[in-house]
C-alpha cells in the first residue's frame, strides 16, 4: 500500500505529495507510521491506496500551538476505593521551570455517580499546592464499578484558562459475582463464581492489569432468583395496503410475555463456585432468562439478569410480511451446522429458484437451489463474521 500526505483535501491533486511511503500488508492487516515534516497551519489529506484504488483517507488539521505559561498536575493517594473510603487528590500548579504558582484560585467539580456533581474552590499555597479530599457515599442501588471524577479549572488573566482532570475507581460491592448460563440438550445450567474484591494491588501498583482485583473465593454465599420463559406473542394490529401486490394485509405487533418457570436457590462452596441445573421444555421462538440476587459481605443488595439461551427481541420477528432468513444465531462454533430458511413473514417460501451468497469483504462463494433452505458448516475462514444473502 502507498501512504501519501497532500496539502488541502487531496481530491484530483496534480502536485507531488508532501510525504509518500510504502507499507506492507500481512494477513490482510496493515500498520505503520510516518514522520511529519514541519507543516504550515491548514488542512492536509492523508490517503492510503493500492495502486489507484483508495483504501482509506483522513483529513488532518494543523494548528499553531501556543504553550501555556503554567500547568496543573493531579496526583491521588488511591486509585480504587470502596464507598465510605476517602481519596485525597493533590493539585500542583507550576510554571514550566518548576516554580509553583502561588495564590492561584482553583475551581473544582466532582462528578460523583452516587451523588451527582459537587463543586468547590480554593487557593494554592506558596508552593502552588492544594488538596481536595472526597468520600463517596452509596446513596442508591448502584452496584459494580463506578467512577468519581475530579475536574480542575484555573484562570490567570494573562494566560487564560487551564483545565485538568483525574478519577478514582469506586467499587460499590466488596465481592465479585460472575454468572453464566446455558441450555443444551433440554438441560439448563447456571454457574456462579464468587470472589472477594481486594484493592491492594490496584493501589500499590503491583496489579497485572486493571482487572486484577479478585481475592479469595467466597464460601457459603446464597444466590436466589427466578427463571423466566420469554416469548414474543403476535397480535393483530389493524391492516395496511400493499401497493406492490395491490392487496390489503394484516398488520401485527409483538408483545413480550414473561412467564416464571421456577424459583431457584444455590449456595457457593469453599472454592466460591455454585451450580444450579434444571430441565427445560423445548420451545421454538422463546428464550430463557434468570433474574438473580444476593447480598455482598457488607449487606449491600446485588441484582443480576442473565440470558440462558439466544435472546430474541421484536426485531427477530417479521413485521408486515417482510422477507427474512430465519434460523440464524448470534454466534457459531467451528464445525457447527448453519441451517437457514427463507421466509415471508412467518411462512416458509415454496419451492422455486433461489440464489444464496456468502460474503466476507466481498463475495466468497454462492450456491443455487430449488428450495428456500441454506445449509453449511461454520469454519475458521468464516471468522470473525460472515454474511449470507438470499435472492428469490
Amino acid at each position: 500500500l502507498t501512504v501519501t500526505l497532500d496539502k488541502g483535501y487531496g481530491f484530483n491533486s496534480t502536485q507531488e505529495p508532501l510525504i509518500k511511503k510504502i507499507i506492507d500488508v500481512k494477513d490482510g492487516f496493515y500498520e505503520g507510521d510516518i514522520k511529519l515534516p514541519t507543516l504550515e497551519p491548514g488542512g492536509y489529506n492523508l490517503e492510503i491506496k493500492h495502486d489507484d484504488t483508495l483504501i482509506s483517507s483522513m483529513f488532518v488539521k494543523v494548528y499553531n500551538y501556543t504553550k501555556p505559561s503554567y500547568k496543573i498536575d493531579i496526583t491521588k493517594d488511591k486509585k480504587a476505593i470502596f464507598p465510605g473510603q476517602e481519596v485525597n487528590f493533590g493539585i500542583k500548579s507550576s510554571f514550566f521551570e518548576g516554580t509553583g504558582v502561588a495564590n492561584l484560585k482553583v475551581d473544582y467539580f466532582i462528578d460523583d455517580y452516587f451523588s451527582g456533581i459537587k463543586n468547590g474552590s480554593g487557593t494554592t499555597d506558596t508552593k502552588g499546592n492544594i488538596n481536595v479530599k472526597y468520600t463517596p457515599e452509596l446513596k442508591n442501588k448502584a452496584q459494580g464499578e463506578q467512577q468519581v471524577r475530579l475536574n480542575i479549572r484555573a484562570t490567570l488573566p494573562e494566560s487564560g484558562e487551564i483545565n485538568q482532570s483525574d478519577y478514582v475507581r469506586v467499587f460499590s460491592n466488596d465481592i465479585n459475582v460472575n454468572l453464566s448460563g446455558e441450555i443444551k440438550d433440554k438441560k439448563g445450567s447456571i454457574t456462579a463464581n464468587i470472589n472477594k474484591i481486594t484493592l491492594d494491588r490496584l493501589n500499590n501498583g503491583s496489579a497485572k492489569d486493571d482487572s486484577d482485583y479478585l481475592g479469595d473465593p467466597v464460601n457459603n454465599k446464597t444466590i436466589s432468583g427466578t427463571i423466566y420463559k420469554n416469548t414474543w406473542v403476535q397480535k393483530e394490529d389493524g391492516d395496511y395496503y400493499d401497493f406492490i401486490n395491490k392487496v390489503t394485509r394484516k398488520r401485527y405487533r409483538y408483545d413480550l410475555v414473561k412467564d416464571a418457570v421456577k424459583a431457584i436457590s444455590m449456595t457457593s462452596s469453599a472454592d466460591g463456585k455454585a451450580l444450579y441445573s434444571f430441565d427445560v421444555e423445548e420451545s421454538n421462538g422463546s428464550y430463557y432468562t434468570a433474574e438473580l440476587n444476593c447480598a455482598d459481605e457488607s449487606g449491600r443488595e446485588m441484582n443480576f439478569e442473565i440470558y440462558l439461551s439466544q435472546h430474541y427481541d421484536f426485531r427477530n420477528y417479521p413485521a408486515d410480511d417482510n422477507y427474512i432468513l430465519d434460523g440464524g444465531k448470534d454466534s457459531y462454533s467451528i464445525g457447527e451446522n448453519i441451517e437457514l430458511a427463507l421466509k415471508k413473514g412467518n411462512s416458509q417460501l415454496p419451492d422455486g429458484s433461489y440464489l444464496f451468497i456468502k460474503a466476507q469483504n466481498g463475495i466468497r462463494n454462492y450456491s443455487t437451489s430449488n428450495k428456500p433452505l441454506y445449509s453449511d458448516i461454520f469454519n475458521k475462514n468464516d471468522m470473525p463474521d460472515t454474511s449470507i444473502k438470499a435472492v428469490y
